[in-house]
């Protein structure tokens, strides 16, 4: 074959080649690749969500995500809305880690819309603070002064839709549209203090009386500490979010 008919084959074969680097059926089109992202949508609420995604084949991915939140006080709409102005005193902060699958389903990862099935774990701990109240004494009503604090864990089970985009060899854009599931929580708060007889009386009845629609409620209040415990299983949302990524 003269060196021309190899050069004419080479020129019609480029175009054929352009497309199997598209194409997901061709070996391993953007082969195995480790993607490290930064969650830029929680950065605004001062929470810092990290994911490492790694690809293991044209189709499929699996991640795992890390997020912290420093801590930081209660929204001001809670501390507006306290009678007493305790509100002001909670600060609390948290983590929670969250391993997904994911399937593309143009089969370009990690390119192209995907579906992502998750676990999720959360935790979160208000740091200990004190507040005064009215205690009745021996010489009359005194100031004293109760230390509380708390917590809140859960672990969920859900699917999140969403679309990644690459934007040149290293950098991606993750857009998580929006996922749903089912998280069993548990709430816990605990204080300390020198409660009377009535008071502790006030208090089971304080307790008691909550409106809470579902979920387990239990109490044990005593003479020098109050525990509350309060499990439930709600839907979950996990909502919007754009994270950039950078491809190694």
């Amino acid at each position: 074959m003269k060196i021309k008919n190899y050069v004419l084959i080479a020129m019609l074969s480029l175009p054929f080649m352009a497309q199997a680097q598209d194409n997901p059926d061709a070996s391993s089109a953007y082969g195995n690749q480790n993607i490290l992202k930064l969650n830029l949508t929680s950065l605004g609420f001062v929470n810092v969500y990290l994911q490492d995604e790694y690809t293991l084949n044209g189709s499929s991915s699996v991640a795992l995500g890390l997020s912290y939140m420093p801590s930081r006080s209660l929204p001001s709409v809670v501390i507006d809305n306290d009678p007493n102005g305790n509100a002001g005193n909670i600060s609390f902060s948290g983590f929670s880690i969250t391993p997904e699958y994911r399937w593309y389903v143009k089969k370009h990862a990690p390119k192209g819309f995907y579906l992502a099935p998750y676990l999720r774990y959360t935790k979160y701990t208000t740091d200990s603070y004190s507040f005064s109240y009215d205690r009745s004494g021996t010489n009359g009503t005194v100031k004293d002064v109760a230390t509380l604090e708390g917590s809140l864990s859960g672990i969920g089970l859900g699917l999140m839709i969403g679309d990644q985009f690459k934007l040149g060899d290293h950098v991606t854009l993750d857009w998580w549209i929006i996922g749903a599931g089912y998280s069993s929580s548990k709430i816990e708060m605990s204080g300390t203090g020198n409660f009377s007889t009535s008071q502790q009386e006030d208090l089971r009845t304080e307790i008691d009386g909550m409106d809470i629609p579902f979920g387990d409620l239990e109490k044990d209040v005593t003479a020098s500490s109050v525990k509350i415990t309060y499990k439930t299983g709600l839907p979950s949302i996990r909502g919007f979010g754009l994270a950039i990524g950078y491809i190694f």
